[in-house]
């Protein structure tokens, strides 16, 4: 249970001060939680009670009682309203920061951690485990670390004060710690599977979401809803088995701490009669022992949240750990920006190469057309020039600087990438042309999306540039976010510009306008293109022609269309298709 202590700490990094200081706030309010029994204990320890019949209470004991209870009141709702507020201040800033330092991480991790950790597994750690740590991490160690205090101070107290009640109230405490090793124990178990049903539930949510133009096309709606019902059902059932298997020990618990404050209520007045205890003492331990086993009753009432709270831990962990693709790196300035690959090899598995010892140069502001069938690893080679992952073997340069010692952000603040699937943000049409150059005025957006040639369309627009275009840009058609996406890149300004064709599944009018933009885009650039319409790179200044993830063939449309191969075979497809009519 304390190791999850050590580990909030180490995560609060310098909101740890705030924790540890609000431990303290909550074991003073502790202690003014106890001077209802100090009033009582001073109430009867200064009236005589011997005489029954003359027994006086003087109104300054009873003004003195009353002060007793004002200060122990006031102190209450003072040091309760500094633990909660450090509480939550440092909760709330401890998981905001965590959420940053997160989405940093994410951000500089290979591709290949999102192939291994599923969305709904990644969604259900930023979101709900980010969340119940914020919430309940404070309150959590706060009952841990003050309740334990409380239950040590409590039990010396109570063996000064007596010992034989003293042995009781241990005997009952032994009792209640070795049933609450067996709760989290069980609790252990129990919320691991409560967790993975939950990220099973959004996992499912999320696949339905994505997938439901697929599921009405083909009529699986109610297919996929059942799957959807079917992981909902399994996360009820988790916690329906989570409360059930664990009520019998959480009554057993509550039970221990019953039976010994029964023996102490037994015990009292027997002591008093074999005058081994006052009657003063006794009604104090009467009126005390309906608080002393509150702390650990508290103790026991956090074990199924400290359990969830150490699986969330588990999963934020998990990310932390995984190692950075540029951890080694360090930023760099380029002075110039050719490319060059040497003897390059990559596999998305170990036991599968998908590009095989490829090695080329790109010139600085001159095009490279990548052609061939698909899966020849085109758009990995890609992906590896902008290191999303990085190589196995060989070296990958830009600028005669080898990428694997540049910082992704040194790479990609030097890149610019327009592919086929553009994704478009749920803000204004300002805010996403923005994302090239965040500082730009908007002067500088209407320039880039009049290069891009979509200023007309947006000026037409009810709201113009400050349109909300709805998440993934759902209110624009294929060609309208094709343009806007270019208008970013354009804004970016970026000396390489990496391009997958845009053009093959847009219709004339929006292939023309996007020939346009991109005409404006690679000015002046390095360019990678990914070519699927070979009469788009016949003025490239050289092209590749890869196959199997190799290349089988280099040199300009001129002097590939007299070779027999790859790219002639390409050609006279493409011209057979032009021909071809119903």
């Amino acid at each position: 249970m304390f190791g999850i202590l050590k580990r909030i700490i180490k995560l609060s990094d310098n909101m740890a001060s705030k924790i540890k200081k609000s431990f303290m706030y909550s074991f003073i309010d502790g202690i003014f939680e106890a001077f209802p029994l100090i009033a009582i204990f001073y109430f009867f320890k200064v009236i005589d009670f011997s005489n029954s019949k003359d027994i006086i209470i003087d109104t300054i004991i009873i003004v003195k009682c009353a002060l007793i209870l004002l200060v122990g009141i006031i102190g209450r709702i003072f040091f309760k309203f500094k633990t909660y507020k450090l509480q939550g201040h440092a909760g709330y800033e401890m998981v905001a920061k965590e959420r940053l330092n997160m989405g940093e991480r994410l951000k500089r991790v290979p591709m290949g951690f999102f192939n291994e950790n599923n969305l709904g597994e990644l969604t259900n750690t930023v979101t709900t485990d980010m969340q119940f740590i914020e919430k309940q991490a404070p309150f959590i160690l706060d009952k841990m670390v003050n309740s334990t205090i409380n239950v040590f101070v409590i039990c010396i107290s109570m063996i000064i004060f007596n010992w034989k009640i003293g042995l009781v109230f241990l005997i009952g405490l032994l009792l209640a710690i070795l049933i609450l090793n067996l709760m989290q124990r069980k609790a252990s178990q129990l919320t691991k599977i409560q967790k993975n049903t939950q990220v099973q539930g959004v996992a499912s949510v999320f696949e339905y979401i994505q997938g439901i133009s697929v599921f009405k096309l083909f009529n699986l709606s109610n297919n996929r809803s059942s799957k959807v019902k079917s992981s909902f059902d399994d996360y009820s059932k988790a916690n329906c088995d989570l409360e059930l298997k664990y009520i019998p020990l959480n009554i057993l618990f509550s039970l221990s701490l019953k039976i010994a404050c029964g023996g102490i209520l037994f015990l009292a007045p027997y002591l008093v009669l074999t005058e081994q205890l006052s009657i003063i003492n006794m009604i104090v331990i009467l009126v005390a022992i309906f608080s002393i086993y509150i702390p650990v009753e508290a103790l026991g009432s956090i074990t199924g949240l400290t359990r969830m709270l150490e699986l969330s831990l588990n999963r934020v962990e998990k990310i932390e750990r995984f190692p950075l693709i540029d951890r080694c790196s360090q930023e760099m300035e380029l002075e110039s920006f050719d490319i060059d690959l040497e003897g390059v090899s990559f596999g998305y598995t170990p036991n599968e190469k998908v590009i095989k010892n490829v090695s080329f140069h790109i010139p600085e502001k001159s095009m490279t057309a990548l052609v061939g069938p698909s899966g020849c690893g085109k758009t990995t080679i890609a992906r590896l020039i902008s290191r999303f992952w990085d190589i196995q073997k060989g070296t990958i340069k830009i600028g005669k600087v080898n990428i694997a010692d540049m910082t992704c952000d040194s790479i990609l603040k030097n890149m610019t990438m327009v592919f086929q699937k553009v994704y478009l943000f749920n803000d204004t049409i300002a805010n996403n042309i923005k994302f090239g150059k965040a500082d730009a005025t908007m002067k500088e957006v209407e320039e880039a999306a009049k290069k891009a040639r979509c200023y007309n369309f947006i000026k037409e627009l009810p709201k113009g540039f400050d349109t909300i275009i709805g998440e993934g840009g759902a209110s624009l058609s294929g060609g309208e976010k094709q343009r806007i996406s270019i208008a970013r890149a354009i804004l970016k300004d970026a000396p390489i510009v990496l391009l997958d064709e845009a053009t093959s599944s847009i219709d004339p009018e929006n292939e023309f306008y996007i020939q346009q933009a991109i005409s404006e885009l690679v000015k002046n650039k390095t360019i990678v293109v990914i070519a699927h319409r070979l009469s788009t790179i016949r003025e490239a200044d050289q092209i590749l022609v890869m196959e199997n993830g190799q290349i089988i063939q280099n040199g300009i449309h001129d002097k590939l269309i007299k070779e027999d191969g790859l790219y002639k075979k390409f050609w006279s497809l493409k011209k057979k298709a032009e021909s071809w009519s119903i």
